[in-house]
């Protein structure tokens, strides 16, 4: 009995990219603005732009059953996504007695060109004579309906951040 040996390799590759960027702009009034509890009421836009894309490179062209579909041997494919959102929201902080300690929060809710979108933040901030450093944990959250390029997505993570007094 003669035996052959089969070998394959597939030279593929894909290159993917997400890039976006988000934007807010709002007004708001001061609830309470002083110590121990700062409270803004706030109303506004949020722009969110999102651009996804990939590229492929494949061995060969893939065609399926029926020879009906092909799947080109390289290729790529993108989308792009701009949505606006009214948005309404709270933002302050909570001060440590006369400390310079202080919890800075943050909190939206919004529609429009999306389902719903949220944002929030919690932190920890400590203010000097020139200004003050905040170590926080940022959320940001869109839905959409249908078959749109964002489903469901959420951006999440620590923020550090320094403010400047002039």
């Amino acid at each position: 009995m003669k035996r052959f040996r089969v070998t394959s390799s597939a030279n593929v590759s894909t290159d993917s990219s997400l890039k976006g960027g988000a934007w807010t702009l709002g007004a708001g009034y001061a609830v309470l603005p002083g110590r121990p509890l700062v409270l803004d009421v706030f109303g506004g836009l949020r722009y969110f732009s999102l651009e996804a894309s990939t590229d492929w490179y494949l061995a060969a062209t893939v065609t399926g059953p029926g020879g009906g579909q092909t799947f080109p041997r390289l290729g790529s494919v993108s989308e792009r996504r701009d949505l606006w959102d009214g948005i309404i929201g709270v933002k302050g902080r909570f001060w440590f007695g006369n400390s310079n300690w202080s919890l800075p929060y943050y909190l939206d809710v919004g529609m429009g060109s999306s389902n719903m979108t949220w944002q929030g933040m919690l932190g920890v901030a400590y203010s000097f004579q020139w200004g003050e450093v905040t170590c926080a944990y940022r959320n940001l959250y869109y839905e959409e309906k249908g078959d749109s390029l964002i489903q469901d997505m959420r951006f999440s993570g620590p923020a550090f951040g320094a403010t400047f007094r002039f």
